[in-house]
C-alpha cells in the first residue's frame, strides 16, 4: 500500500501544473462583464484607447458603448468623434433600453397612484393612470420643473412662448412660483415680474391667465396653494416683495377669519400669526409699498 501511494504522490509531483487562464481564454460572458467594468469606471477616452490592445478588445469595448453604455448630451459632445462614426448601432442599441434610467422615479409614481387609486374611490381604480397619462405636459408643468431645477435660463422661453393655451389649476409637478418661493429664488420670481411688466395692457389670454396665475393670493380657498402664501411662510421678504409686485394681491380681512381658527386664514392674518424674528410682520404688508400694488389692480 505504501508503494502505491508512493507512486499516486510521484505521479502528482510530476504533472506539470496548469498555467493560469488567459484574460482571452475567459468565457464570453466573463469577459463582457470585465470590459462593462473597464468602461464603467475608466469612462469612455480611455476605454477608446484599449482597444489597440487586440481584435477582440476592440470588438467588445465598441460593443459595450454602443449597446449599453449611458450616452448623455455632455458625453456625446466630448466625444464627437466616436458618436459621428457609430451613431447608427448607438441609436439602434439604446433604442431597446432606457439608458441611464433609474428605478427609484417610476417605482415613486407607481405607488403614489396606487396610493391615490386605492384612497379616492374603488369605482374609478384607473383614473389617475389615465389623467396622467393622457395629461399633456403643458406649460405650468415645465414651469415647475424649470424651478425646481433653479434653472432660470430655462424660464424666460417658457414665459413669453405665444401659445400658452393652458388653464391654471391642475398641474402634475405642481405650482412652479410656489417652488421658486420655496427655494428663495427671487431670479424666478423677478423674471416672472418683468415680463408682465413688459406686456402690460396687453389683453391676449397669455396676459389674462398669467395675471390670474400670479392674483389669487386672496383667494382664501386656495390657502396653502399660493406663491404669496408660500413666501410668507418660509418669512423671505425680497421673495415677497417680487411676488406682490408681480401683482399677487392679499386681500381683504373678515372678521370672522379673526374668529374661527381655521386652517383657510388670509395671507395678511398669516403675515401677522408669524409675525416673529425671521419671519414677515404684518406690518410690511400695510406699507405704501404693496399698497400702491393693489390700488394698481
Amino acid at each position: 500500500m505504501d508503494s502505491t501511494m508512493t507512486n499516486k504522490n510521484t505521479k502528482k509531483m510530476s504533472e506539470p501544473e496548469k498555467p493560469p487562464m488567459k484574460l482571452l481564454e475567459l468565457p464570453p460572458e466573463i469577459f463582457k462583464d470585465i470590459i462593462h467594468e473597464i468602461v464603467a469606471n475608466v469612462g469612455p477616452g480611455e476605454a477608446l484607447k484599449m482597444r489597440s490592445t487586440c481584435r477582440t478588445f476592440a470588438g467588445n469595448i465598441l460593443h459595450e458603448l454602443c449597446s449599453n453604455y449611458s450616452w448623455t448630451y455632455s458625453r456625446l459632445h466630448k466625444y464627437a468623434k466616436f458618436a459621428e462614426d457609430n451613431m447608427s448601432s448607438i441609436l439602434f442599441n439604446q433604442t431597446e433600453r432606457l439608458a441611464g434610467a433609474h428605478p427609484d422615479l417610476p417605482n415613486k409614481i407607481i405607488a403614489m397612484a396606487d396610493w391615490i387609486s386605492h384612497e379616492q374611490d374603488d369605482r374609478y381604480p384607473n383614473h389617475p393612470w389615465f389623467d396622467v397619462a393622457k395629461s399633456p405636459l403643458n406649460y405650468y408643468d415645465k414651469l415647475a420643473v424649470a424651478a425646481e431645477v433653479g434653472n432660470t435660463s430655462l424660464v424666460k422661453p417658457l414665459i413669453s412662448k405665444s401659445d400658452f393655451r393652458a388653464v391654471r389649476g391642475y398641474q402634475i409637478f405642481g405650482d412652479g412660483l410656489r417652488i421658486a418661493a420655496t427655494m428663495e429664488n427671487l431670479e424666478f420670481v423677478q423674471i416672472v415680474s418683468d415680463y408682465l411688466d413688459a406686456i402690460k395692457g396687453d389683453n391676449s389670454s397669455d396676459y389674462q391667465r398669467l395675471i390670474h396665475y400670479l392674483r389669487h393670493g386672496d383667494d382664501i380657498d386656495q390657502y396653502g396653494q399660493t406663491p404669496l402664501v408660500t413666501a410668507i411662510e418660509y418669512g423671505d421678504r425680497d421673495i415677497v416683495t417680487a411676488v406682490l409686485n408681480a401683482g399677487a394681491t392679499i386681500g381683504g380681512v373678515e372678521p370672522q377669519y379673526l374668529k374661527e381658527r381655521t386652517k383657510k386664514t388670509p395671507p395678511v392674518v398669516l403675515a401677522a400669526e408669524l409675525g416673529k424674528e425671521g419671519t414677515v410682520e404684518v406690518s410690511f404688508f400695510l406699507s405704501h409699498e404693496w399698497r400702491n400694488v393693489v390700488k394698481g389692480d
